[in-house]
């Protein structure tokens, strides 16, 4: 087997061992960009079309633009490529794909790598007598990276010898959708219509057909399905983006159950018939694959639990988790002791809130060993990442997370992969490594887009988009958040519809338009209802709370803050952190909107006496804020003192937080006030208007100037005032808040028509918020020989 190693710049790559050096040192990246990487290269003298490049890297036609952007990304981050050098190495086609562009030496590859290929290389002894043929792979050829041994890397340089042949590679099967049963048996049966559904989907893809996920089927079908009950196949197909479509009836004739599959378009049907429905869905399903040119997989059969699993699961998709809960409490004693039942009780008390139980009874699952499998394993070690990203253990959620990683690094499920890379995404996202969380998004999609599961796609979409309304990018995130929201709409997806429409509230208040915000809610409320974990209700209804006080709706936040308090309990048991904090903070805006500094000051005391994990550095720096402003009005200085002082320990710990810089300067600012300290007050209000800037976050920055504005109109520096102001003025038309400064502003320089239409401007935002009565009326006239502040310029 000829073998060869390529120089290129500081990097070596070897295609035999799949390493790439970087000046002799290894560097880690996925296998699909370095399949690509070594597909360019070996074709460096003529670019590479996209559907040839997705073909190749793939070995299959069914993948979309985006996914091949997606790998292309990853490969030029591991090159240094793209970046403000300009695209050296790979070089984009526009309307037509990719070429490779930097200088390439070719040289004989170390030894032992070459030894390493021949030893996996299958020996021929005679040219006479044919090899037999291998086995039809049943896996989808489809890897995340992972630590190997030299015999993996020897088998993986014959696979990749394998694809990098001249011969174009065989196309995948299109994506199939197994459509909802259709079922004609007595009311007791009525599992069977999506645990059937199920059941054949997991076995044709157990052959090598990817398949859309059941839970994509069962939302789509919702949305799909007239008034007469009449499914549109096709259009579901198409929602799904499936090319073919299985039809699939069950009926009992007699005490025989007869299963009947059909491939819409390609001359497929297939017939399962036993007493046990499960036995001739499996029979169906295999004989189906047969039928479409595929290897059925060995037999799964789980020691007498394939019914009461696939009845559980067949509840759990239809969102019935108290029922799914009953039936395997309800089986005996051997039965429960499975390990596929024992994980479906777990993810159960999981789904419906219930976190202690479930980790308590994961946590003894891979304790006594009875997960050994690595598939089952991996979802464990899944489950618990996601009860630690409830509970705000970013670290946690990343060690479960790569620990999954590990055991599925020899397993070829996309999903299961996807859900360990969206986890681990979501912590590194918390941790603030932002990067990282980002070639994880990156990573997650590719696996679901192997997987089929455009659900999915839109889950990973919108984590992507609240990164950025993490990272100050409000506005970069709506549109996307907003697309997000409409996908999972589609497929019914309850629970990842809150979390993005939550994001776009939040966006929305970021960019000062409570209105859009308040938008949200009533499809929020819809969702809310839906949902059976409380903390999820929790956390959507305390948005809403904010959104309310932004529009000015007092009362029905103050209503709603109260029915969350009641519905909470214990805080500590039916709370996310983030939401136990909120609640607080919102206690105290409310109350401050309608002066009632004790309670303001009482309810930003509880927020910030819980642990700094329970929300974002730049959380508590706006509550410190409320607590100040609060505090200076009830007429407590030492207390002041003390919240300047801790906003001074905030301000210490750089976490790169927007909000962060720009309310620990405003609470200097307003404590150097405080004790007449001018000149340390003038440099506070720069530092935190330079802050709210380099944001470019509307909220901060109205918050800086409303601040700053204030205290110069306060002390009659008016131009000093003008351009401050200014700076807020295009969102007078939406913010309370910011056209109320206006207003401020334009009376205290005298300019009537100005002034009173600010001042129409804020009544017609204020809601049931006051505004103060010498807003209300003219500025008094200069007497005789008075001089005005700013001598009576205006600002430009």
């Amino acid at each position: 087997m000829a073998l060869v190693s390529y120089r290129f710049g500081a990097f070596q790559l070897d295609p035999a061992t799949r390493t790439l050096l970087r000046d002799g040192a290894a560097t880690t990246l996925p296998p699909k960009a370095l399949d690509l990487i070594v597909y360019l290269i070996e074709r460096r003298d003529r670019a590479v079309g996209r559907d040839e490049l997705i073909a190749a890297v793939w070995g299959r036609v069914d993948i979309t633009d985006n996914a091949l952007g997606q790998v292309v990304l990853q490969a030029r981050r591991a090159l240094d490529d793209g970046g403000d050098g300009g695209q050296r190495s790979i070089v984009t086609v526009p309307r037509f794909g990719y070429r490779w562009a930097a200088p390439v030496t070719t040289e004989a590859p170390p030894a032992k790598a070459q030894a390493a290929v021949e030893l996996a290389a299958p020996a021929v002894t005679s040219p006479q007598v044919a090899a037999p043929s291998p086995a039809p792979d049943r896996r989808r050829r489809w890897r995340w990276p992972a630590v190997a041994a030299a015999l993996l890397l020897a088998v993986a340089a014959l696979w990749f010898g394998l694809r990098g042949a001249r011969h174009p590679p065989a196309a995948a099967p299109a994506a199939l959708v197994v459509l909802p049963v259709v079922v004609d048996g007595p009311s007791t049966a009525a599992w069977v219509r999506l645990g059937i559904m199920d059941l054949v989907a997991q076995r044709l893809r157990a052959s090598g057909q990817t398949v859309v996920p059941s839970d994509n089927i069962v939302g789509l079908a919702a949305r799909y399905t007239d008034a007469k009950g009449t499914l549109d196949a096709e259009a579901l197909a198409a929602a799904a983006g499936a090319g073919l479509v299985v039809d699939a009836s069950a009926r009992l004739v007699g005490e025989r159950w007869q299963v009947v599959l059909k491939a819409r378009g390609r001359n497929a049907r297939a017939e399962g018939e036993d007493a046990d429905v499960i036995v001739a869905a499996r029979l169906a399903a295999d004989r189906l694959a047969l039928a479409l040119g595929l290897q059925p997989a060995a037999s799964d059969d789980t020691g007498g639990a394939g019914r009461l699993l696939q009845q559980a699961r067949a509840a759990i998709l239809s969102e019935q988790l108290d029922a799914a809960r009953k039936l395997l409490l309800e089986a005996g004693a051997d039965a429960r002791a499975q390990p596929e039942v024992r994980f479906h009780l777990a993810e159960i008390d999981f789904r419906a809130g219930r976190l202690d139980e479930a980790q308590r009874a994961l946590t003894e699952q891979l304790a006594d060993g009875s997960a050994d499998e690595p598939l089952l394993h991996a979802r464990i070690l899944n489950t618990l990442a996601n009860i630690a990203y409830q509970r705000n253990q970013p670290g946690q959620v990343e060690a479960y997370a790569e620990q999954a990683l590990r055991w599925l690094a020899d397993h070829d499920d996309p999903e299961e992969t996807g859900r360990a890379m969206l986890g681990r995404a979501s912590a590194r996202t918390a941790l603030h490594r932002y990067d990282a969380a980002l070639a994880d998004y990156a990573q997650a999609r590719v696996a679901f887009a192997a997987a089929g599961d455009r659900r999915a796609l839109a889950r990973v979409d919108t984590y992507v988009a609240l990164l950025d309304v993490n990272r100050d990018r409000p506005g970069e995130a709506l549109p996307m958040l907003r697309d997000a929201v409409e996908r999972l709409r589609t497929y019914d997806a309850v629970v990842e519809e809150l979390h993005g429409r939550v994001g776009i509230v939040m966006a929305e208040l970021a960019m000062l338009d409570p209105a859009a915000a308040l938008g949200q809610c009533a499809r929020l409320d819809e969702l809310t209802a839906r949902v059976s974990d409380p903390r999820r209700k929790h956390y959507a209804g305390l948005v809403c709370v904010d959104a309310l006080i932004a529009g000015g709706k007092l009362g029905e936040a103050g209503a709603r803050l109260r029915t969350i308090r009641e519905q909470a309990g214990v805080p500590e048991r039916s709370l996310l952190h983030q939401s136990e904090f909120q609640l607080h903070r919102l206690g105290a805006e409310l109350a401050f909107a309608i002066d009632d500094a004790k309670t303001a000051a009482d309810e930003a005391a509880a927020a910030l006496a819980l642990p700094a994990g329970y929300d974002s550095a730049g959380a508590r720096a706006r509550v410190l804020w409320l607590a100040l402003r609060a505090q200076l009005a009830l007429g407590r200085p030492q207390d002041a003192a003390q919240t300047a002082t801790a906003a001074r320990r905030l301000a210490a710990d750089k976490q790169d937080e927007a909000d962060q810089r720009v309310f620990t300067a405003l609470v200097a600012a307003g404590q150097a006030l405080a004790v007449s300290d001018v000149a340390a007050a003038e440099a506070a209000f720069a530092d935190s208007a330079r802050a709210a800037d380099a944001s470019r976050v509307p909220a901060n920055v109205l918050a800086a100037a409303q601040a700053q504005g204030t205290y110069l109109i306060d002390r009659g520096e008016l131009d000093r005032a003008g351009v401050v102001v200014g700076r807020v003025a295009r969102w007078a038309a939406r913010s309370f808040e910011a056209s109320l400064l206006q207003a401020q502003l334009y009376r205290a320089l005298d300019q009537q028509a100005p002034w009173q239409e600010a001042l129409r401007q804020a009544s017609a935002l204020a809601g049931e918020r006051v505004i103060p009565p010498r807003l209300r009326s003219p500025r008094p006239r200069l007497q005789l020989g008075d001089t005005p502040a700013n001598g009576g310029q205006t600002p430009h």
